[in-house]
């Protein structure tokens, strides 16, 4: 099997370390902006990521100076505006964009988006999918489609998941630039720290509490905190005991439950258990 990972990208940077993912998006010259390639590309390594147990976690960066500027609109401007396509078209790539953002909410490892500069409409939709979100000071946060006349269509669900419908619609209506602060306050960004530096140091100690999880019941976990509102109450005690179960039966509660009575570390923080 090819380890996608090892591979060149046009949009994406890779980096591998200690069972660790850092994805940079690579388009600086452009402020990082979503092009149809990007999703592409994303897609087909998110996709990989999702299938390797392996892999514990992805950070999402930015090259550059900035995050994310959203949608590449020059590209939308040649592509779809000037060259008049047909109204499927526009629905297939939007839709192209929405199974993006599903793949990064929806992923079994934890991900974390890691925010320096300019995080602008697709770049906060990126950013909201994320599990976790840590800043720098120099970050700013903006939603400003309807200021050009467009609707943040397919990120509009996860911001709204993320920070409610209140703050949403303020964000949103509104397409006013927010500080690192004022994201925080509303819910958008976890921490905020001084420097590239020493978020990188908070970094590696996160990264290295995650790696004593066990990947399967991280990946349940994740399910759980995502579907359980969906869930009719009537269900949820069902749902939830099923999730037990699963966990329950699996080889990772063997171990993990042999390995607390015995007072020993188990397998998997090693990385040789599988």
């Amino acid at each position: 099997m090819r380890n996608l990972l090892k591979e060149k990208y046009q949009t994406v940077k890779i980096q591998m370390s200690n069972q660790w993912v850092t994805l940079w998006l690579d388009r600086p010259e452009a402020k990082n902006s979503i092009s149809e390639k990007m999703v592409s590309e994303l897609m087909i390594l998110l996709n990989f990521i999702a299938g390797d147990t392996n892999i514990r976690g992805i950070t999402l960066r930015g090259s550059g100076e900035c995050f994310c500027a959203g949608a590449d609109l020059k590209e939308f401007k040649e592509n779809y505006l000037e060259r008049r396509k047909p109204y499927a078209e526009i629905i297939k790539m939007n839709k192209d964009i929405a199974s993006l953002f599903k793949r990064a909410h929806t992923l079994p490892q934890v991900l974390v988006a890691f925010v320096e500069g300019p995080a602008f409409a697709g770049g906060v939709g990126l950013i909201c999918c994320a599990d976790f979100v840590f800043a720098t000071e120099d970050a700013v946060f903006c939603v400003s489609e309807t200021k050009i006349g467009l609707t943040p269509a397919q990120i509009a669900p996860y911001i709204v998941d993320r920070i409610g419908k209140r703050d949403a619609r303020k964000l949103i209506l509104q397409g006013e630039r927010l500080s690192a602060f004022d994201a925080k306050s509303v819910g958008l960004v976890d921490q905020i720290f001084e420097s590239e530096k020493l978020l990188l140091t908070h970094l590696q100690k996160f990264q290295k509490a995650f790696r004593t999880s066990a990947p399967k019941a991280v990946a349940i976990t994740k399910q759980i905190i995502a579907e359980i509102d969906k869930v009719e109450p009537s269900k949820q005690v069902n749902y939830l005991a099923k999730k037990f179960a699963d966990c329950m039966v699996s080889d990772e509660a063997q171990e993990g439950i042999s390995a607390f009575l015995e007072k020993r570390q188990p397998g998997w923080v090693s990385s040789n258990y599988d």
